[in-house]
């Protein structure tokens, strides 16, 4: 009941860009099979143009595919997400995190030394005048 709801609440909007984005995957999937000289591209064709037909005239008959399509996409953020982001950590930021520390570098400055008095770090440019900010 409360899954009805939410799918007769779903904006025409929505609807109606996931009917013209199927149309135009079709559209693509005929064009390719066109020029690979497959019979295929007819059925295509035929489906991508009931696909305009029907988010141009009937956009609320899409309404039930578009909710679920959307919610698979959720879902498929949800799972593939995590998976990209430890891509991304193991490709790019943990090589550099080892070089580092294999050469030794100290990029902020962190390492205590006897011989150093103070850590602190002079300003070399102008002092600021907050008076006249505008």
């Amino acid at each position: 009941m409360f899954e009805l709801k939410k799918i007769q609440e779903f904006p025409i909007k929505k609807c109606k860009n996931f009917g013209y984005t199927f149309s135009v995957l079709f559209v693509l999937i005929t064009l390719y099979f066109f020029f690979q000289n497959i019979i295929l591209f007819f059925y295509f064709f035929s489906i991508s143009i009931f696909f305009f037909l029907l988010t141009y005239y009937f956009p609320t008959y899409l309404r039930l595919f578009a909710f679920y399509w959307e919610r698979l996409g959720i879902l498929l953020g949800k799972i593939f997400s995590p998976i990209i982001l430890v891509l991304v950590y193991i490709i790019t930021i943990l090589p550099i995190n080892l070089i580092l520390r294999i050469l030794t570098i100290d990029l902020l400055n962190r390492r205590i030394s006897s011989k150093t008095k103070s850590y602190w770090i002079e300003r070399l440019d102008e002092k600021i005048d907050f008076r006249n900010q505008y």
